[in-house]
């Protein structure tokens, strides 16, 4: 979804920055208008599909993998 977003987004942006007829002052805010929107439905999705947590702290369909070493330190 995020992708489609994205690509929607350049897909506008781009025929209302080479739109001949009109000028600068509302192209501009024709592109913050897209903007804002495409940032609210990427909030909107955010909020649809994040995982719900119960009491623990933990995700009930994401195991919990304790690593012994760390390759790091």
């Amino acid at each position: 979804m995020n992708n489609l977003f994205c690509y929607l987004e350049q897909l506008l942006m781009d025929i209302i920055w080479n739109s001949e007829n009109r000028d600068e002052k509302n192209k501009r805010e024709d592109l913050k208008a897209i903007n804002k929107f495409i940032w609210i439905q990427n909030d909107l999705l955010t909020m649809h599909y994040e995982f719900k947590w119960n009491k623990d702290n933990t995700c009930q369909s994401i195991s919990i993998v304790k690593l012994s070493n760390c390759l790091f330190i």
